[in-house]
């Protein structure tokens, strides 16, 4: 069976509080996007489930992610089959786009699909104690997201249908941004939420988590700063991608911001991206 683990974007992230576990509460608002891994799941007759990527320098045993959920769903429902997973990585690695939770919600899903089980607050709740951003992916609609990543509530909001993906290649420790991270965002209620992106657009996209990125990469921040002269930027999930808006949603003005990043940086990743 051949199934696509689409990316995602954040487009809010705020940071509530860090709890007393080392944990962050956040409030998010998420939308998976037109690119995607491509996986294919086998049932094996092997001892034991198996993990391949393609495309990425990637190690089953530690990048086991995958491995990990395939396990709890198993467990949870007692399902004895073994399974060979064999993943091409097209998703940019260590880039905020959620390519590991998506892979493994993917995976999460197809053995909820193939053995008729309904999805379960239980699993819910433990898939996100393994990857924050798992519990979305298991979701087909643009969300907002909190507590550490388990709650996820479907939002029916009006965004901007396309927008310019550029990636630096910069690889910053999802760890590190949190230790080093001081910025703290009032919650908003729901309705709040949808309000301030239903009256600014775009321009109600933030990033709690910008600052630390740029105290740990300030190569960074020099980008952001130059892409914001082509249009308004924000940052998604820990770094390093940047997400570039044209507040009137012209298409001609996508394509132009499009051209505008290849030319400044044309060996980054850079792509327009729809919002599935």
């Amino acid at each position: 069976m051949k199934i696509k683990a689409f990316a995602k974007v954040n487009l809010i992230l705020k940071v509530i509080r860090k709890m007393n576990n080392g944990y962050h509460e956040l409030q998010m608002l998420n939308a998976k996007i037109d690119i995607y891994d491509e996986i294919e799941v086998e049932k094996t007759n092997q001892a034991t489930d198996e993990l391949y990527f393609k495309n990425a320098n990637l190690d089953s045993k530690k990048d086991n992610l995958v491995l990990r959920s395939l396990k709890l769903v198993k467990d949870m429902y007692n399902i004895n089959d073994n399974f060979k997973i064999t993943i091409i990585k097209n998703i940019p690695i260590g880039a905020g786009l959620g390519g590991g939770s998506s892979d493994a919600a993917s995976v999460v899903k197809y053995i909820l699909d193939a053995y008729n089980l309904e999805l379960e607050e239980k699993l819910i709740n433990q898939l996100s104690t393994i990857g924050a951003d798992i519990p979305f992916f298991l979701y087909d609609d643009i969300c907002i997201v909190e507590g550490i990543g388990e709650k996820i509530t479907n939002c029916n909001l009006k965004i901007p249908k396309q927008f310019i993906l550029v990636n630096p290649n910069i690889y910053i420790s999802t760890k590190d941004v949190f230790n080093n991270n001081a910025k703290q965002s009032q919650k908003l209620s729901h309705k709040e939420l949808v309000k301030l992106v239903e009256e600014k657009g775009c321009y109600a996209f933030t990033n709690d988590l910008e600052e630390s990125c740029f105290l740990l990469s300030p190569n960074l921040k020099d980008i952001k700063r130059n892409l914001e002269k082509t249009a308004y930027c924000t940052m998604s999930g820990s770094g390093s991608t940047m997400l570039l808006f044209d507040a009137d949603e012209q298409p001609k003005a996508i394509d132009r911001i499009l051209n505008k990043c290849y030319e400044m940086y044309p060996n980054y990743y850079i792509k327009k991206v729809e919002v599935l």
